[in-house]
């Protein structure tokens, strides 16, 4: 047996091949284990399952829920995944059965890794940003009237690859006939070549307007998401701004509850994001610029285009020394990654499209589906018939708030003020008992709905830590009491 991957605080396991028998000793300490045995492999099996913490699973072509399994095996330990055990017969002899069941886990694996280390590292603000956003996104959705409102005009969709400095003097050229939707990171570049985007967006929680906005500071339309830092509104006027919903417990619950979210839903970046809109609001034909998704492997592994502040990925954990997974390349067989599961979502959705909507005018970058590729030296544009700023001179009004929108807003800042009333008490559990005083307080809390939909984002990133099995040792209750305070006291502006 090789033991494939070790998670340490693991209470669970998955075993690959072989025969549960054999390897009782190693998985004794495990509570839930779950067998994925290819059907012939099963079949000549003389084991007998008499644990109720052995599930075993079946796989091969026809298990179609298989990922869905293992999705569902992975929540029993809210902190650790699964400890990975693989028979040496499954690796030296090897079926297809078994080749794709490794590479579905290790996706799975992947993808519940990323998002628990997200949750932990920026739920907290997350939660923060929806909060001090929230009277502003109640008041300022964009409407469902936009919908195909500028149908028919072309659109230059500006990302912050590193090709951006190649083909922004193309948008500059071009830029009176084309509405010019632009990701955050990329305003800059297209300043210095006298580009004024018509929508710049912005979803990201650690984007801080400071270090994205051209030097005048001027865009003609924010698109921001509940997430967005909350500082956006003040350095952009609050008439030019406005607001996609994303996904998260307390905007989800505001949908339910008077506020119906917008048609059209923030997306994994701000490259996809703006590239939906120009789609959404009808745009036709799309070009994409600097949407590379790749990093530049010519250029000491350039992930942007050379005018982005240098500290604005500093915390993202991009480390251009480390290994990088590959997706298909536009003028290479593959091209390294720093946002594989980005690339993954946008190249599945844009092959629904319609044929010959996007084209891709890049010199290097991923590959997309169902688009054409040209590079800059060949570039060849006709200006449209003038309407651009006639037509986005009509676009409608932001949705505004309805009564109904201001009762579910002054319940979330009801319930903050009762669990800013609760501080003290939670510091003297804490004192007194420690871990244990906070976990019994949180507990009691969290357990509440109200407090959840007020917490939101929050209260996922705490209750992996309120759940058995408990490991003082990976919980910092002390920052956990820190960010429960901030913002049980931030103040709800009334709507």
């Amino acid at each position: 047996m090789i033991h494939a991957l070790h998670s340490p605080g693991s209470t669970t396991c998955v075993v690959m091949g072989g025969q549960i028998r054999d390897w009782e000793s190693e998985l004794n300490s495990y509570s839930r284990i779950l067998w994925c045995i290819d059907a012939q492999d099963f079949d000549r099996s003389s084991s007998q399952f008499t644990s109720a913490k052995i599930r075993v699973l079946i796989i091969g072509n026809n298990n179609s829920n298989f990922v869905q399994v293992i999705e569902e095996f992975i929540k029993h330990n809210g902190r650790s995944l699964p400890c990975i055990f693989v028979h040496e017969q499954v690796l030296a002899h090897s079926n297809e059965s078994y080749l794709s069941a490794l590479t579905d886990i290790q996706s799975v694996f992947g993808e519940n890794h990323r998002a628990r280390i997200t949750r932990q590292k920026d739920g907290f603000l997350w939660q923060s940003h929806v909060l001090q956003n929230l009277s502003h996104y109640v008041s300022r959705r964009v409407p469902g009237n936009w919908h195909n409102a500028l149908a028919g005009l072309p659109a230059f969709v500006c990302g912050a690859g590193p090709s951006l400095d190649v083909t922004a003097p193309l948008i500059s050229k071009h830029q009176k006939g084309a509405v010019i939707f632009a990701a955050d990171s990329s305003l800059r570049t297209l300043h210095r070549h006298g580009v004024c985007a018509d929508f710049a967006v912005s979803i990201d929680v650690a984007k801080r307007p400071e270090k994205c906005l051209p030097p005048d500071g001027r865009v003609q339309r924010v698109i921001l998401a509940p997430t967005s830092f909350p500082t956006w509104v003040g350095a952009v006027n609050l008439d030019d701004c406005y607001f996609l919903t994303s996904g998260q417990v307390t905007t989800d619950w505001l949908s339910a509850n008077g506020v119906a979210p917008t048609e059209l839903l923030a997306r994994e970046n701000c490259g996809n994001t703006a590239l939906e809109l120009a789609h959404y609001l009808g745009c036709a034909p799309i070009y994409l610029f600097g949407l590379d998704l790749a990093l530049d492997n010519s250029n000491s592994m350039q992930r942007h285009t050379a005018a982005v502040d240098a500290t604005l990925y500093s915390k993202s954990g991009f480390e251009a020394e480390q290994n990088h997974p590959t997706v298909p390349g536009n003028y290479a067989e593959t091209v390294p990654t720093f946002a594989e599961a980005d690339w993954r979502s946008l190249d599945q959705r844009l092959s629904s499209w319609p044929a010959n909507l996007v084209t891709n005018v890049n010199d290097r970058g991923a590959r997309f589906s169902n688009t054409t590729l040209v590079h800059p030296d060949r570039f060849i544009f006709s200006n449209s018939t003038g309407e651009k700023n006639e037509r986005l001179a009509q676009l409608s009004l932001p949705a505004t708030s309805e009564i109904a929108a201001s009762t579910a807003v002054n319940r979330i800042g009801d319930s903050l003020s009762v669990a800013s009333k609760q501080i003290q008490a939670l510091h003297s559990s804490f004192n007194q008992r420690g871990s244990l005083g906070a976990l019994d307080f949180f507990r009691q809390l969290m357990i509440k709905e109200d407090m959840q939909i007020a917490f939101g984002a929050f209260t996922f990133k705490i209750l992996p830590h309120l759940i058995d099995p408990i490991d003082d040792n990976s919980t910092n209750w002390a920052e956990l009491i820190r960010e429960f305070e901030a913002l049980a006291q931030l103040t709800i502006e009334q709507t």
